[in-house]
């Protein structure tokens, strides 16, 4: 028996290397319904639009040397996609709705500005669309986190450093919109409180 919700499509943003994906499937699971990752749908549009029509959305792959940057140039550069993309994950979720196939949709992507899209207002306002934001501030623990997670990779100083820069960015747009902000640590009792903002 699954347990009762109040909302049909639940968003989880956050900067990659914090768990979203960890406490997403298990927010999925609780409630009994499925379980969406936006970077599906990332690589679907990458393959259906072109550097020249979407030169944002192709800006990683078409930049000679992007790991030049620095970890501020690159969150900025993240934050100009995630608007691009805002307006097809809010259709999306909108989908979600009219076929009453309620869903966790989790992502890098997902950011607390999905909220500004106009045909999401009425499903945010009557409670059937709600969120929140996955949050780890320290490089060093999203270091360790990455390290843990692709150790072939070695120390992953550059990307730990943007997903703080990006952390820093999406917190301040939940802050802006009332947005639920669930610290991952204590990792051990972090889905806990994701369930208590979500119930």
């Amino acid at each position: 028996m699954t347990a009762p919700r109040s909302w049909d499509v639940f968003v989880i943003g956050g900067a990659s290397g914090v768990g979203k994906s960890s406490v997403a499937g298990a927010l999925a699971q609780h409630f009994g319904v499925a379980l969406a990752e936006a970077d599906d749908f990332n690589v679907l549009w990458e393959h259906l639009t072109t550097p020249e029509g979407q030169p944002t959305l192709h800006w990683w792959s078409t930049h000679p040397d992007p790991f030049s940057l620095g970890a501020g140039e690159i969150a900025a550069r993240t934050a100009e996609v995630t608007r691009v993309l805002r307006p097809a994950f809010a259709a999306v979720v909108v989908d979600r709705l009219e076929a009453e196939r309620p869903a966790v949709l989790e992502g890098d992507d997902l950011t607390p500005e999905l909220w500004d899209e106009p045909a999401l207002a009425p499903f945010i306002e009557a409670g059937r669309v709600r969120g929140a934001l996955i949050d780890e501030p320290e490089q060093v623990q999203l270091l360790a986190n990455f390290l843990s997670r692709e150790p072939e990779a070695g120390p992953q100083h550059l990307r730990a450093a943007v997903s703080v820069a990006f952390g820093q960015w999406l917190a301040a747009r939940s802050r802006e919109r009332a947005w639920p902000v669930v610290p991952t640590r204590p990792w051990e009792t972090a889905f806990a409180r994701l369930l208590a903002v979500a119930s």
